[in-house]
């Protein structure tokens, strides 16, 4: 009988089941005597729990792998790139059969909106003047800021919505996320190849940690700037460490469409790790480089960007929120311990592998005799910042937030796997990176997309089914559905029934509406029906007192009929 697993590496497996384990106990207790409520706890409950239980099984299962002789699993190049060939085509079908071409949450539908105006040449989607008086209750959330210039722009930075366009002139928006997703995954075996350059192995665990990744692969089917995060950062660091000077006017060309992408700062704090490396490590003239390669990202994003918009479209009446009322909301998280469930989340939806070869890679390549720092401190300094900033993603499958940072959480899994096998020298089991894949193909990946669809579809019903109303008006009734008012959207192009959130429909046009157009409602009754989950967003106590209003003033003039469930479902 062939020998076990040698006692170090039996005895790292199975620590690290007992963290996963201690991990998915801890979340679980903060969210229960903090009383915490909302979509944290139903992600923990009905997903995450679940997830990391059978990891932590996994890893058990992995420490009693037999330590069979020869060379250790090593795919060749060519079947590397098959695998993320399939990995890319699995995710452009998910578009279809996981996710029912639907966009679910307000970011997804912001960026698929963006996209279509910008793929016709505009900067903004064109408000008709019929419907005028009804924009804000159109599109209700973050694209009311020219409304009054007479259009509808998403708040959001555009570089996003600009790669979906450009993927839509290639036939489909769609293609986008599996396409980034290709190029992240290259990005990572180039990166991976220049800092181990004597053997081929850290790069490939590399590759298969990534294309096990429940999180990559599901958030390569949505509209989500999540993925475009994972392959511009991959891309960065990979130009970053050819060096020269091609390389790094590679790179600073790269982050200013990083930067660009939704959010400004997701790039800045990824890429603030190797400035603060650079400098430790005396190439002081890389890190002034890069610092003011990021100060010269604020001022396009922050200042031209938007004088450019203002210039084309006319200014605009949206204010971004104080710095202050995100430190508060930022304190009161750490104080309710709930970044706890991110971090819970991020590890369900992984290779079991991945995190427990990271926490090797952490102590991996600090310097010892020499003087010279090493890559993995600035990998390490970018994971320390973005887990300093652990924010309430709303929707999101994994904890999309982390995704900008998976290319140095890979890396120092790389790493970690080197220590394991003290570079190759070491014995372990020979089918240990494979087995771990095998877990994640059919234990993890599949339970996430299941988890992900049934989520999603009752969404995709709600909004089909208002869709599908015989009426020329449908008046969304958010209050007592969690997220629904998310379903109010303009797709394509603006059709009837027109859905309109009754919240934000002024009382001239609603009492105009129900004398001269057919109007029906949809509300958490129906909503419940087809599977949305309970109160959420638009429970907000402002959002719930217009609603009301406008509530008891279509009952009086008697155009609250409710929408039929039989249609579009």
């Amino acid at each position: 009988m062939p020998s076990a697993v040698p006692l170090d590496a039996r005895r790292w497996l199975r620590w690290s089941a007992c963290a996963l384990a201690a991990l998915c106990l801890a979340a679980g207790a903060v969210l229960s005597l903090r009383g915490l409520s909302g979509l944290p706890v139903y992600y923990f409950y009905a997903q995450d729990a679940g997830l990391l239980i059978a990891a932590a099984l996994g890893l058990l299962l992995l420490s009693h792998l037999p330590d069979e002789s020869g060379r250790r699993w090593q795919p060749s190049g060519r079947q590397i790139a098959a695998a993320v060939g399939v990995a890319a085509l699995f995710a452009y079908a998910g578009t279809w059969l996981v996710m029912l071409r639907y966009p679910m949450s307000r970011d997804e539908v912001l960026a698929q909106f963006a996209a279509e105006y910008l793929q016709r040449g505009n900067l903004g989607w064109p408000i008709p003047a019929s419907v005028r008086p009804l924009a804000k209750a159109l599109m209700p959330v973050w694209t009311d800021g020219r409304i009054a210039q007479g259009y509808w722009v998403s708040d959001y930075l555009p570089v996003n919505s600009a790669l979906r366009a450009l993927a839509g002139h290639m036939g489909d928006t769609w293609l986008a996320g599996p396409i980034l997703l290709v190029i992240g995954m290259g990005a990572m075996w180039s990166s991976a190849r220049r800092i181990w350059p004597e053997t081929p192995e850290p790069a490939t665990v590399t590759l298969v940690l990534a294309l096990t990744s429940a999180q990559l692969l599901v958030t390569a089917m949505t509209p989500y700037a999540m993925t475009a995060h994972f392959a511009l950062n991959a891309l960065w660091l990979a130009c970053f460490l050819r060096g020269g000077r091609s390389g790094h006017t590679m790179a600073v060309a790269v982050g200013l469409l990083a930067t660009g992408l939704h959010q400004f700062h997701f790039h800045v704090m990824f890429v603030a790790g190797f400035i603060v490396w650079a400098w430790l490590a005396g190439r002081r003239t890389t890190a002034i480089g890069y610092a003011a390669a990021c100060v010269g990202y604020h001022i396009i994003w922050q200042y031209c960007f938007p004088h450019l918009m203002t210039a084309a479209l006319g200014p605009t009446v949206t204010q971004p929120a104080p710095a202050t009322s995100w430190i508060v909301a930022h304190i009161q998280r750490l104080r309710d311990l709930e970044p706890l469930s991110s971090i819970a989340r991020f590890a369900a939806w992984q290779n079991v592998l991945l995190l427990p070869l990271a926490a090797l890679g952490l102590t991996r390549w600090f310097p010892r005799h020499d003087r010279k720092l090493p890559i993995a401190f600035a990998l390490q300094l970018s994971c320390a910042f973005a887990a300093a900033t652990l924010v309430y993603q709303g929707f999101g499958y994994g904890y999309r937030y982390l995704s900008g940072v998976m290319p140095c959480i890979l890396l120092l899994a790389a790493g970690g796997w080197m220590r394991l096998t003290d570079g190759g020298s070491r014995k372990l089991p020979r089918y240990l990176l494979p087995a771990a894949a095998g877990f994640a193909l059919t234990v993890t990946l599949p339970v996430t997309i299941w988890q992900s669809h049934i989520l999603l579809r009752p969404y995709a019903d709600s909004f089909r089914t208002a869709r599908a109303a015989p009426a020329d008006i449908v008046l969304i009734d958010g209050r007592g559905g969690g997220f629904l008012q998310d379903i109010i959207r303009i797709d394509s192009r603006i059709q009837r029934p027109l859905l309109l959130d009754l919240a934000y429909v002024p009382d001239a046009e609603l009492a105009q509406l129900c004398r001269q157009r057919r109007v029906m409602l949809f509300d958490h009754r129906q909503a419940h029906a087809l599977g949305v989950m309970g109160s959420g967003v638009g429970d907000q106590p402002d959002y719930r007192e217009r609603a009301a209003r406008n509530r008891r003033a279509i009952a009086r003039l008697h155009c609250d009929a409710p929408v039929p469930l039989h249609h579009g479902t």
